[in-house]
């Protein structure tokens, strides 16, 4: 599936979280602010983007409640 305007920002933030998922099982945006050196208000904004154009869901993991941010493979 071809993804029209997406910024390199955004393609940053989605392989962050494929690396991290295959490395670790799951993505919190705080692993994701670390690693990109993102403030969390700026990732949340292109996690937000990302999540509207359907390349990526948010799942409320049970362990700790913290949002987990993984890759969606549509």
């Amino acid at each position: 599936k071809f993804v029209k305007d997406i910024k390199p920002s955004q393609m940053m933030v989605m392989i962050s979280i494929a690396h991290t998922n295959k490395t670790k099982g799951f993505a919190t945006p705080s692993m994701i602010c670390d690693e990109l050196s993102l403030s969390k208000s700026a990732l949340t904004a292109i996690l937000n983007t990302l999540e509207e154009k359907n390349l990526i869901q948010r799942k409320l993991s049970s362990e700790d409640r913290e949002n987990v941010a993984s890759y969606n493979y549509r």
